[in-house]
Protein backbone atom coordinates (compact mmCIF):
# COMPACT_ATOMS: atom_id res chain seq x y z
CA UNK A 1 0.00 0.00 0.00
CA UNK A 2 2.93 2.21 0.22
CA UNK A 3 4.81 2.88 -2.94
CA UNK A 4 7.27 5.43 -2.28
CA UNK A 5 8.81 6.48 0.32
CA UNK A 6 6.93 9.93 1.72
CA UNK A 7 9.42 12.18 0.78
CA UNK A 8 9.85 11.13 -2.88
CA UNK A 9 5.18 10.82 -3.09
CA UNK A 10 5.41 14.02 -2.32
CA UNK A 11 7.63 15.48 -5.35
CA UNK A 12 4.62 14.22 -7.85
CA UNK A 13 3.28 17.67 -7.36
CA UNK A 14 6.37 19.27 -8.28
CA UNK A 15 7.19 16.71 -11.20
CA UNK A 16 3.42 16.98 -12.52
CA UNK A 17 3.73 21.17 -13.39
CA UNK A 18 6.70 19.34 -15.69
CA UNK A 19 5.02 16.83 -16.82
CA UNK A 20 1.85 18.31 -17.18
CA UNK A 21 -0.97 16.01 -17.87
CA UNK A 22 -2.46 15.63 -21.69
CA UNK A 23 -3.31 13.87 -24.76
CA UNK A 24 -2.43 14.31 -28.54
CA UNK A 25 -5.02 17.50 -28.63
CA UNK A 26 -2.48 18.69 -25.73
CA UNK A 27 0.14 18.46 -27.64
CA UNK A 28 -1.93 21.20 -30.31
CA UNK A 29 -2.15 24.47 -28.34
CA UNK A 30 1.27 26.08 -26.45
CA UNK A 31 0.60 26.95 -22.97
CA UNK A 32 3.31 27.74 -20.20
CA UNK A 33 2.04 25.82 -17.82
CA UNK A 34 4.56 26.53 -15.19
CA UNK A 35 7.79 28.48 -14.97
CA UNK A 36 9.82 25.21 -14.56
CA UNK A 37 12.73 24.83 -17.52
CA UNK A 38 15.40 22.43 -18.14
CA UNK A 39 17.98 24.68 -15.57
CA UNK A 40 15.52 25.60 -13.00
CA UNK A 41 14.40 21.77 -12.36
CA UNK A 42 16.86 19.25 -13.12
CA UNK A 43 19.48 20.11 -10.96
CA UNK A 44 20.03 16.56 -9.49
CA UNK A 45 19.45 13.04 -9.98
CA UNK A 46 16.43 13.39 -7.69
CA UNK A 47 15.06 15.84 -9.89
CA UNK A 48 15.13 13.02 -13.29
CA UNK A 49 13.57 10.45 -10.31
CA UNK A 50 10.77 13.21 -9.13
CA UNK A 51 9.98 12.50 -13.21
CA UNK A 52 9.81 9.10 -13.40
CA UNK A 53 7.85 8.97 -10.48
CA UNK A 54 5.62 11.70 -11.81
CA UNK A 55 4.46 9.18 -14.45
CA UNK A 56 4.08 6.29 -12.56
CA UNK A 57 1.33 8.96 -10.69
CA UNK A 58 -0.72 9.12 -13.54
CA UNK A 59 -1.77 5.76 -13.61
CA UNK A 60 -3.93 7.01 -11.17
CA UNK A 61 -6.48 8.70 -13.41
CA UNK A 62 -5.95 6.32 -16.24
CA UNK A 63 -7.01 3.27 -14.34
CA UNK A 64 -10.19 4.75 -12.59
CA UNK A 65 -11.71 5.17 -16.53
CA UNK A 66 -13.60 2.01 -15.58
CA UNK A 67 -16.48 2.15 -18.21
CA UNK A 68 -15.16 0.83 -21.21
CA UNK A 69 -13.50 -1.87 -19.59
CA UNK A 70 -16.36 -3.22 -17.44
CA UNK A 71 -19.75 -2.14 -19.39
CA UNK A 72 -20.98 -3.75 -21.97
CA UNK A 73 -19.94 -7.05 -21.01
CA UNK A 74 -21.23 -10.53 -20.04
CA UNK A 75 -20.32 -10.02 -16.12
CA UNK A 76 -20.91 -6.04 -15.95
CA UNK A 77 -23.79 -4.25 -17.10
CA UNK A 78 -26.01 -0.75 -16.11
CA UNK A 79 -27.97 -0.21 -12.71
CA UNK A 80 -31.60 0.27 -13.58
CA UNK A 81 -34.61 -1.01 -15.32
CA UNK A 82 -34.17 -3.42 -18.25
CA UNK A 83 -35.53 -0.56 -20.62
CA UNK A 84 -34.07 2.78 -22.19
CA UNK A 85 -30.75 2.75 -24.38
CA UNK A 86 -27.39 3.17 -23.56
CA UNK A 87 -24.41 3.81 -25.51
CA UNK A 88 -21.31 2.36 -23.86
CA UNK A 89 -23.49 -0.91 -22.62
CA UNK A 90 -25.96 -1.26 -25.06
CA UNK A 91 -24.12 -0.14 -27.69
CA UNK A 92 -26.89 1.98 -29.13
CA UNK A 93 -25.93 5.15 -31.11
CA UNK A 94 -22.26 4.78 -29.41
CA UNK A 95 -20.46 7.77 -31.37
CA UNK A 96 -17.21 9.86 -31.18
CA UNK A 97 -19.08 12.34 -29.29
CA UNK A 98 -19.62 9.94 -26.60
CA UNK A 99 -18.29 11.31 -23.68
CA UNK A 100 -16.38 8.26 -21.88
CA UNK A 101 -13.90 8.12 -24.29
CA UNK A 102 -11.74 11.28 -24.26
CA UNK A 103 -11.10 10.21 -20.25
CA UNK A 104 -9.63 7.22 -21.12
CA UNK A 105 -7.92 8.90 -24.24
CA UNK A 106 -6.64 11.66 -22.53
CA UNK A 107 -5.13 9.61 -20.01
CA UNK A 108 -3.32 7.40 -21.45
CA UNK A 109 -1.50 9.61 -23.47
CA UNK A 110 -0.84 11.49 -20.48
CA UNK A 111 1.46 9.01 -19.52
CA UNK A 112 2.87 8.43 -22.82
CA UNK A 113 4.01 12.30 -22.81
CA UNK A 114 5.16 12.18 -19.43
CA UNK A 115 7.49 8.94 -20.52
CA UNK A 116 8.75 10.74 -23.27
CA UNK A 117 9.60 13.71 -21.32
CA UNK A 118 12.17 11.70 -19.44
CA UNK A 119 13.55 9.93 -22.32
CA UNK A 120 13.73 13.24 -23.80
CA UNK A 121 15.65 15.02 -20.86
CA UNK A 122 18.13 12.92 -18.99
CA UNK A 123 20.78 14.06 -20.68
CA UNK A 124 20.39 17.86 -19.14
CA UNK A 125 20.14 16.22 -15.35
CA UNK A 126 23.49 16.75 -13.77
CA UNK A 127 25.47 13.96 -11.70
CA UNK A 128 22.94 11.53 -13.26
CA UNK A 129 24.64 7.72 -13.67
CA UNK A 130 23.98 5.95 -16.60
CA UNK A 131 22.78 2.90 -14.54
CA UNK A 132 19.91 5.37 -13.00
CA UNK A 133 19.09 7.14 -16.31
CA UNK A 134 18.52 3.61 -17.88
CA UNK A 135 16.64 2.03 -15.12
CA UNK A 136 14.29 5.44 -15.14
CA UNK A 137 14.20 4.74 -19.16
CA UNK A 138 12.83 1.18 -18.49
CA UNK A 139 10.50 2.01 -16.01
CA UNK A 140 8.49 4.72 -17.97
CA UNK A 141 9.10 2.56 -21.67
CA UNK A 142 7.13 -0.35 -19.37
CA UNK A 143 4.27 2.31 -18.21
CA UNK A 144 4.29 3.92 -22.00
CA UNK A 145 3.91 0.22 -23.86
CA UNK A 146 1.49 -0.37 -20.36
CA UNK A 147 -0.62 2.77 -21.64
CA UNK A 148 -0.26 2.41 -25.86
CA UNK A 149 -1.37 -1.58 -25.93
CA UNK A 150 -4.46 -0.32 -23.18
CA UNK A 151 -5.44 2.29 -26.22
CA UNK A 152 -4.56 -0.36 -29.06
CA UNK A 153 -7.00 -2.75 -27.61
CA UNK A 154 -9.93 -0.05 -27.55
CA UNK A 155 -9.44 1.59 -30.75
CA UNK A 156 -7.09 -0.05 -32.66
CA UNK A 157 -4.18 1.82 -34.65
CA UNK A 158 -3.22 5.26 -32.97
CA UNK A 159 -1.39 8.36 -33.43
CA UNK A 160 2.34 6.93 -31.81
CA UNK A 161 4.29 9.30 -30.33
CA UNK A 162 7.65 7.95 -29.26
CA UNK A 163 9.16 12.30 -28.92
CA UNK A 164 9.21 14.94 -26.29
CA UNK A 165 6.47 17.22 -28.41
CA UNK A 166 7.55 20.90 -27.12
CA UNK A 167 5.89 23.19 -29.97
CA UNK A 168 2.71 23.38 -31.12
CA UNK A 169 1.61 20.90 -34.34
CA UNK A 170 -1.37 19.20 -35.70
CA UNK A 171 0.49 16.14 -38.20
CA UNK A 172 -0.37 13.17 -35.76
CA UNK A 173 -1.70 10.44 -37.58
CA UNK A 174 -2.98 7.13 -37.09
CA UNK A 175 0.04 4.18 -37.19
CA UNK A 176 -1.36 0.71 -37.76
CA UNK A 177 -2.46 -1.24 -35.46
CA UNK A 178 0.58 -3.62 -35.96
CA UNK A 179 2.96 -1.31 -35.98
CA UNK A 180 1.05 0.03 -32.42
CA UNK A 181 2.04 -3.64 -31.22
CA UNK A 182 5.91 -3.70 -32.61
CA UNK A 183 6.30 -0.73 -30.59
CA UNK A 184 5.00 -2.09 -27.25
CA UNK A 185 6.78 -5.13 -27.69
CA UNK A 186 10.07 -2.58 -28.51
CA UNK A 187 9.99 -1.27 -25.18
CA UNK A 188 8.61 -4.32 -23.14
CA UNK A 189 11.72 -6.16 -24.38
CA UNK A 190 14.21 -2.88 -23.76
CA UNK A 191 12.69 -2.71 -20.43
CA UNK A 192 12.69 -6.33 -19.32
CA UNK A 193 16.46 -5.98 -20.14
CA UNK A 194 17.07 -3.45 -17.63
CA UNK A 195 14.78 -3.82 -15.03
CA UNK A 196 15.56 -6.09 -11.26
CA UNK A 197 13.31 -9.09 -10.14
CA UNK A 198 12.57 -7.12 -7.06
CA UNK A 199 12.56 -3.27 -7.07
CA UNK A 200 13.96 -1.20 -5.01
CA UNK A 201 10.73 0.26 -4.02
CA UNK A 202 7.07 -1.61 -3.58
CA UNK A 203 5.05 -0.09 -6.47
CA UNK A 204 7.90 0.39 -8.85
CA UNK A 205 8.07 -2.07 -12.32
CA UNK A 206 9.81 -5.20 -12.20
CA UNK A 207 10.62 -7.80 -14.78
CA UNK A 208 8.27 -9.72 -13.97
CA UNK A 209 5.88 -7.08 -14.30
CA UNK A 210 7.09 -6.59 -18.01
CA UNK A 211 7.22 -10.17 -18.85
CA UNK A 212 3.48 -10.33 -17.27
CA UNK A 213 2.35 -7.52 -19.63
CA UNK A 214 4.30 -9.21 -22.27
CA UNK A 215 2.63 -12.88 -22.35
CA UNK A 216 -0.65 -10.98 -22.42
CA UNK A 217 0.79 -8.44 -25.80
CA UNK A 218 1.92 -11.82 -27.05
CA UNK A 219 -0.96 -13.99 -26.64
CA UNK A 220 -3.70 -10.62 -27.51
CA UNK A 221 -1.27 -10.63 -31.09
CA UNK A 222 -1.54 -14.13 -31.30
CA UNK A 223 -5.31 -13.61 -32.31
CA UNK A 224 -4.84 -10.90 -34.57
CA UNK A 225 -4.58 -11.10 -38.33
CA UNK A 226 -0.65 -9.95 -38.64
CA UNK A 227 -0.11 -12.32 -35.67
CA UNK A 228 1.07 -15.82 -35.67
CA UNK A 229 0.46 -19.43 -33.82
CA UNK A 230 4.31 -17.96 -32.18
CA UNK A 231 3.00 -15.72 -30.19
CA UNK A 232 1.08 -18.27 -27.79
CA UNK A 233 3.60 -20.18 -27.58
CA UNK A 234 5.88 -16.96 -26.73
CA UNK A 235 3.13 -15.63 -24.02
CA UNK A 236 3.03 -19.09 -22.85
CA UNK A 237 6.90 -18.98 -21.75
CA UNK A 238 6.62 -15.53 -21.00
CA UNK A 239 3.76 -16.16 -18.15
CA UNK A 240 5.85 -19.89 -17.28
CA UNK A 241 9.02 -17.57 -16.69
CA UNK A 242 6.98 -15.57 -13.90
CA UNK A 243 5.16 -18.52 -12.37
CA UNK A 244 8.43 -20.29 -12.25
CA UNK A 245 10.74 -16.95 -11.28
CA UNK A 246 10.55 -17.84 -7.29
CA UNK A 247 9.64 -14.45 -7.11
CA UNK A 248 5.79 -15.07 -7.10
CA UNK A 249 3.68 -17.28 -5.55
CA UNK A 250 0.07 -17.75 -4.89
CA UNK A 251 -1.54 -17.28 -1.67
CA UNK A 252 -2.60 -19.85 0.27
CA UNK A 253 -6.13 -18.78 0.54
CA UNK A 254 -8.36 -16.27 -1.77
CA UNK A 255 -9.34 -14.57 1.37
CA UNK A 256 -5.82 -13.80 1.81
CA UNK A 257 -5.64 -12.18 -1.49
CA UNK A 258 -8.32 -9.80 -0.28
CA UNK A 259 -7.41 -9.03 2.82
CA UNK A 260 -6.77 -4.97 3.36
CA UNK A 261 -3.87 -5.69 5.50
CA UNK A 262 -2.20 -8.02 3.43
CA UNK A 263 -1.63 -5.48 0.39
CA UNK A 264 1.92 -5.75 -0.63
CA UNK A 265 2.19 -9.91 -1.06
CA UNK A 266 3.95 -12.35 -3.03
CA UNK A 267 1.15 -12.85 -5.78
CA UNK A 268 0.88 -9.14 -6.84
CA UNK A 269 2.98 -8.29 -9.70
CA UNK A 270 2.15 -4.63 -9.96
CA UNK A 271 0.21 -2.52 -8.85
CA UNK A 272 -1.11 1.24 -8.58
CA UNK A 273 -0.45 2.58 -4.93
CA UNK A 274 -2.39 4.64 -2.88
CA UNK A 275 -1.44 5.59 0.73
CA UNK A 276 -3.04 6.87 3.92
CA UNK A 277 -0.81 9.74 4.17
CA UNK A 278 -3.42 12.15 2.12
CA UNK A 279 -0.95 15.20 0.96
CA UNK A 280 0.59 12.46 -1.38
CA UNK A 281 -2.88 10.11 -2.21
CA UNK A 282 -4.18 12.69 -4.52
CA UNK A 283 -8.14 11.94 -4.69
CA UNK A 284 -7.85 8.53 -3.41
CA UNK A 285 -8.70 5.01 -4.80
CA UNK A 286 -12.46 4.24 -5.44
CA UNK A 287 -12.58 0.75 -6.15
CA UNK A 288 -14.34 0.27 -2.91
CA UNK A 289 -17.55 2.05 -4.21
CA UNK A 290 -17.89 -0.50 -7.35
CA UNK A 291 -20.63 -2.65 -7.69
CA UNK A 292 -22.91 -1.27 -5.20
CA UNK A 293 -26.19 0.29 -5.07
CA UNK A 294 -28.22 2.57 -3.21
CA UNK A 295 -28.96 0.64 -0.13
CA UNK A 296 -28.62 3.34 1.75
CA UNK A 297 -32.52 4.40 0.86
CA UNK A 298 -33.92 1.50 2.67
CA UNK A 299 -34.60 1.39 6.79
CA UNK A 300 -31.27 0.67 8.97
CA UNK A 301 -29.24 1.88 6.02
CA UNK A 302 -27.14 5.07 7.01
CA UNK A 303 -24.35 7.38 4.58
CA UNK A 304 -21.58 5.59 6.50
CA UNK A 305 -18.07 3.77 6.07
CA UNK A 306 -19.48 0.56 6.89
CA UNK A 307 -21.31 -0.47 3.22
CA UNK A 308 -19.35 3.18 1.61
CA UNK A 309 -20.81 5.26 -1.54
CA UNK A 310 -21.91 3.51 -4.28
CA UNK A 311 -20.68 4.50 -7.97
CA UNK A 312 -24.29 3.55 -8.94
CA UNK A 313 -23.01 2.92 -13.24
CA UNK A 314 -21.98 -0.78 -12.57
CA UNK A 315 -24.06 -3.88 -11.54
CA UNK A 316 -22.41 -7.37 -12.15
CA UNK A 317 -25.46 -9.14 -14.32
CA UNK A 318 -27.33 -12.57 -12.69
CA UNK A 319 -24.90 -14.64 -15.01
CA UNK A 320 -21.67 -13.36 -13.12
CA UNK A 321 -23.47 -14.52 -9.92
CA UNK A 322 -24.19 -18.28 -11.30
CA UNK A 323 -20.52 -18.51 -12.29
CA UNK A 324 -19.71 -19.20 -8.12
CA UNK A 325 -20.54 -23.02 -6.70
CA UNK A 326 -21.47 -23.79 -4.06
CA UNK A 327 -18.27 -25.07 -3.36
CA UNK A 328 -16.01 -21.67 -4.11
CA UNK A 329 -14.47 -19.44 -1.37
CA UNK A 330 -14.02 -16.82 -3.61
CA UNK A 331 -17.94 -15.90 -3.71
CA UNK A 332 -17.73 -15.14 -0.21
CA UNK A 333 -14.53 -12.75 -0.27
CA UNK A 334 -16.62 -11.14 -3.12
CA UNK A 335 -19.39 -10.18 -2.58
CA UNK A 336 -22.71 -9.93 0.21
CA UNK A 337 -25.43 -11.73 -0.07
CA UNK A 338 -26.88 -10.19 3.39
CA UNK A 339 -27.05 -6.42 4.09
CA UNK A 340 -27.18 -5.36 7.79
CA UNK A 341 -28.30 -2.48 9.61
CA UNK A 342 -25.81 -0.07 10.53
CA UNK A 343 -28.22 2.50 12.11
CA UNK A 344 -31.48 1.97 14.81
CA UNK A 345 -34.59 2.92 12.86
CA UNK A 346 -36.76 2.73 15.91
CA UNK A 347 -40.06 3.20 13.56
CA UNK A 348 -39.69 0.30 11.48
CA UNK A 349 -38.64 -1.69 13.99
CA UNK A 350 -34.79 -2.39 12.89
CA UNK A 351 -32.28 -2.74 14.83
CA UNK A 352 -28.49 -2.13 14.29
CA UNK A 353 -27.37 -5.75 12.86
CA UNK A 354 -30.75 -6.82 11.74
CA UNK A 355 -30.53 -8.34 8.49
CA UNK A 356 -32.17 -5.66 6.10
CA UNK A 357 -31.66 -6.91 2.66
CA UNK A 358 -30.98 -10.71 1.60
CA UNK A 359 -30.07 -12.05 -2.01
CA UNK A 360 -30.59 -16.35 -1.48
CA UNK A 361 -28.49 -18.18 -3.66
CA UNK A 362 -31.34 -19.98 -5.20
CA UNK A 363 -35.00 -18.05 -5.54
CA UNK A 364 -37.42 -18.34 -2.36
CA UNK A 365 -41.44 -18.99 -2.64
CA UNK A 366 -43.37 -16.43 -2.30
CA UNK A 367 -44.43 -17.81 0.97
CA UNK A 368 -40.95 -17.93 2.30
CA UNK A 369 -40.20 -13.96 1.60
CA UNK A 370 -43.22 -13.00 3.20
CA UNK A 371 -42.30 -14.84 6.03
CA UNK A 372 -39.65 -12.32 6.56
CA UNK A 373 -39.29 -8.69 7.85
CA UNK A 374 -36.43 -7.91 5.66
CA UNK A 375 -36.34 -7.30 2.17
CA UNK A 376 -35.51 -10.57 -0.10
CA UNK A 377 -34.59 -10.17 -3.81
CA UNK A 378 -34.35 -13.56 -5.74
CA UNK A 379 -32.30 -13.35 -8.78
CA UNK A 380 -34.67 -12.84 -11.07
CA UNK A 381 -35.80 -9.72 -9.32
CA UNK A 382 -32.39 -7.75 -9.89
CA UNK A 383 -33.79 -4.89 -11.81
CA UNK A 384 -36.81 -5.19 -10.65
CA UNK A 385 -37.94 -2.09 -8.56
CA UNK A 386 -39.67 -2.19 -5.34
CA UNK A 387 -40.51 1.15 -4.68
CA UNK A 388 -37.15 1.90 -2.99
CA UNK A 389 -34.82 0.85 -5.58
CA UNK A 390 -34.72 -0.17 -9.66
CA UNK A 391 -31.65 -2.33 -8.68
CA UNK A 392 -30.42 -4.38 -6.06
CA UNK A 393 -27.92 -7.00 -6.36
CA UNK A 394 -25.52 -8.55 -4.06
CA UNK A 395 -22.72 -5.80 -3.27
CA UNK A 396 -19.31 -6.32 -3.68
CA UNK A 397 -16.73 -6.72 -0.84
CA UNK A 398 -13.34 -7.97 -2.45
CA UNK A 399 -11.99 -4.19 -3.04
CA UNK A 400 -13.53 -2.94 0.59
CA UNK A 401 -11.48 -0.20 2.16
CA UNK A 402 -12.30 0.35 5.88
CA UNK A 403 -9.70 3.21 5.70
CA UNK A 404 -11.94 5.26 3.46
CA UNK A 405 -14.82 7.45 4.81
CA UNK A 406 -18.46 7.59 2.98
CA UNK A 407 -17.84 10.68 0.78
CA UNK A 408 -20.73 13.28 -1.38
CA UNK A 409 -21.03 12.93 -5.06
CA UNK A 410 -18.11 14.72 -6.53
CA UNK A 411 -15.89 14.64 -3.33
CA UNK A 412 -12.78 12.49 -3.60
CA UNK A 413 -13.34 8.92 -2.80
CA UNK A 414 -10.40 9.62 -0.22
CA UNK A 415 -9.52 5.09 -0.65
CA UNK A 416 -5.94 4.15 0.18
CA UNK A 417 -6.49 0.36 -1.06
CA UNK A 418 -4.16 -0.05 -3.64
CA UNK A 419 -5.55 -1.04 -7.35
CA UNK A 420 -3.29 -4.16 -8.38
CA UNK A 421 -3.19 -4.87 -12.16
CA UNK A 422 -1.36 -7.62 -12.24
CA UNK A 423 -1.18 -10.76 -10.56
CA UNK A 424 0.10 -14.30 -10.58
CA UNK A 425 -3.48 -16.10 -10.85
CA UNK A 426 -3.58 -13.94 -13.78
CA UNK A 427 -0.32 -15.53 -14.99
CA UNK A 428 -1.38 -18.57 -14.90
CA UNK A 429 -4.27 -17.80 -16.77
CA UNK A 430 -2.56 -15.85 -19.42
CA UNK A 431 -0.09 -19.58 -19.46
CA UNK A 432 -3.61 -21.44 -20.27
CA UNK A 433 -5.07 -19.83 -22.75
CA UNK A 434 -1.23 -19.22 -24.57
CA UNK A 435 -1.11 -23.09 -24.13
CA UNK A 436 -4.83 -24.10 -25.18
CA UNK A 437 -4.31 -21.53 -28.43
CA UNK A 438 -0.82 -23.61 -29.08
CA UNK A 439 -2.92 -26.60 -28.88
CA UNK A 440 -1.68 -28.08 -25.84
CA UNK A 441 -5.24 -28.56 -23.62
CA UNK A 442 -3.14 -30.87 -21.20
CA UNK A 443 -0.73 -28.31 -20.25
CA UNK A 444 -3.75 -25.51 -20.04
CA UNK A 445 -5.53 -27.66 -17.72
CA UNK A 446 -2.40 -27.80 -15.89
CA UNK A 447 -1.77 -23.76 -15.65
CA UNK A 448 -5.97 -23.74 -14.50
CA UNK A 449 -5.74 -26.28 -11.70
CA UNK A 450 -3.36 -23.99 -9.02
CA UNK A 451 -5.83 -20.96 -9.40
CA UNK A 452 -9.09 -23.19 -9.21
CA UNK A 453 -7.41 -25.83 -6.22
CA UNK A 454 -7.45 -22.57 -4.25
CA UNK A 455 -11.16 -21.65 -4.49
CA UNK A 456 -11.91 -24.96 -3.38
CA UNK A 457 -13.27 -25.72 0.05
CA UNK A 458 -11.79 -27.92 2.26
CA UNK A 459 -12.96 -32.00 0.82
CA UNK A 460 -13.80 -30.28 -2.97
CA UNK A 461 -10.77 -30.00 -4.86
CA UNK A 462 -11.21 -32.86 -6.86
CA UNK A 463 -14.78 -31.29 -7.43
CA UNK A 464 -12.23 -28.10 -8.91
CA UNK A 465 -9.64 -30.12 -10.56
CA UNK A 466 -10.35 -29.52 -14.63
CA UNK A 467 -9.31 -32.40 -17.45
CA UNK A 468 -7.62 -31.91 -20.76
CA UNK A 469 -11.21 -32.45 -22.08
CA UNK A 470 -12.70 -29.57 -20.04
CA UNK A 471 -9.76 -26.49 -20.51
CA UNK A 472 -11.78 -24.26 -22.95
CA UNK A 473 -11.40 -20.63 -23.95
CA UNK A 474 -15.30 -20.54 -21.56
CA UNK A 475 -13.86 -22.47 -19.05
CA UNK A 476 -10.62 -19.73 -18.93
CA UNK A 477 -13.41 -16.22 -19.47
CA UNK A 478 -15.27 -18.09 -16.34
CA UNK A 479 -12.40 -18.61 -14.28
CA UNK A 480 -10.92 -15.58 -14.84
CA UNK A 481 -14.50 -13.58 -14.14
CA UNK A 482 -14.55 -15.50 -10.56
CA UNK A 483 -11.21 -14.80 -9.97
CA UNK A 484 -10.04 -11.22 -11.64
CA UNK A 485 -13.52 -9.26 -11.56
CA UNK A 486 -13.42 -5.48 -11.62
CA UNK A 487 -9.20 -6.00 -11.60
CA UNK A 488 -8.71 -6.39 -15.07
CA UNK A 489 -10.51 -5.45 -18.42
CA UNK A 490 -13.56 -7.78 -18.76
CA UNK A 491 -14.33 -6.41 -22.84
CA UNK A 492 -10.61 -6.92 -23.37
CA UNK A 493 -10.70 -10.35 -22.48
CA UNK A 494 -14.25 -10.83 -24.71
CA UNK A 495 -13.09 -9.00 -27.42
CA UNK A 496 -9.42 -10.72 -28.05
CA UNK A 497 -10.90 -14.18 -27.64
CA UNK A 498 -13.56 -13.26 -29.96
CA UNK A 499 -16.53 -13.98 -27.58
CA UNK A 500 -17.45 -10.26 -27.15
CA UNK A 501 -20.84 -9.64 -29.10
CA UNK A 502 -21.94 -13.58 -28.53
CA UNK A 503 -21.47 -13.15 -24.52
CA UNK A 504 -23.10 -10.01 -24.51
CA UNK A 505 -26.05 -10.88 -26.25
CA UNK A 506 -26.31 -14.26 -24.09
CA UNK A 507 -25.79 -12.45 -20.97
CA UNK A 508 -26.29 -9.04 -20.34
CA UNK A 509 -29.71 -7.95 -19.87
CA UNK A 510 -29.78 -4.44 -20.82
CA UNK A 511 -28.09 -5.35 -24.06
CA UNK A 512 -29.93 -8.44 -24.61
CA UNK A 513 -33.33 -6.04 -24.98
CA UNK A 514 -31.87 -3.66 -27.83
CA UNK A 515 -29.55 -6.22 -29.91
CA UNK A 516 -27.59 -3.42 -31.31
CA UNK A 517 -24.05 -4.73 -30.72
CA UNK A 518 -22.19 -6.08 -33.91
CA UNK A 519 -18.57 -6.27 -35.47
CA UNK A 520 -18.06 -2.42 -36.11
CA UNK A 521 -18.20 -2.32 -32.36
CA UNK A 522 -14.93 -4.37 -31.57
CA UNK A 523 -13.23 -1.15 -31.60
CA UNK A 524 -14.43 2.47 -29.86
CA UNK A 525 -15.21 5.16 -31.88
CA UNK A 526 -11.71 7.67 -32.27
CA UNK A 527 -13.20 10.91 -30.10
CA UNK A 528 -14.13 13.28 -32.38
CA UNK A 529 -12.08 16.31 -30.68
CA UNK A 530 -9.08 14.18 -32.01
CA UNK A 531 -10.03 13.96 -35.51
CA UNK A 532 -11.37 17.93 -35.31
CA UNK A 533 -7.93 19.34 -34.06
CA UNK A 534 -5.87 17.37 -36.73
CA UNK A 535 -7.97 18.76 -39.78
CA UNK A 536 -9.03 15.15 -40.05
CA UNK A 537 -5.49 13.86 -40.33
CA UNK A 538 -6.52 11.02 -37.35
CA UNK A 539 -8.90 9.15 -39.27
CA UNK A 540 -12.21 7.62 -37.81
CA UNK A 541 -13.02 3.63 -37.32
CA UNK A 542 -15.55 1.90 -39.58
CA UNK A 543 -18.64 2.17 -38.62
CA UNK A 544 -18.64 5.66 -36.54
Amino acid sequence: MRLFHTSILRTVTVASLLLSAGACSDYLEEKNLSSLTDSNYFTSPGSFDALVVGTYNQLRDATRQYQLHFLGTDIITRQGLISGQNPVNDYVNLNAQEGTLVPIWNSYYAIIKNANVVLSRANVVPGLTESAKQLGFAEVKFLRAYSYFTLAVQFGGLPLVLDEVRTATTDFARASEEDVFKQVISDLESAAAVLPAVPTQTGRASKGAVQHLLAKVYLTRGYKPFGTPADFEKARQLADEVIKSGTYSLLPTFAAVTDYNNQVNKEVIFAVQYTSTLTANGAGNDRHQLFKFAYEAYPGMSRTSDYNKAIQDYSPTPYFYSLFSDHDVREAATYSRVIYAVVDNAARGVVKGDTVIYFPKRAWTAAQKAAKKYRVFNPDEYFTPDGTTTSHFPMFRRYDDPSAPYTDTGAPPQGTRDAVLFRLAETYLIAAEAALKAGNASLAADYINPVRQRAAMPGFVSEFTVKPADATINLILEERARELTGEVSRWEDLKRTGTLIERVLAYNPHAQLNKAIDQHNLLRPIPQREIDLTGGKITQNQGY
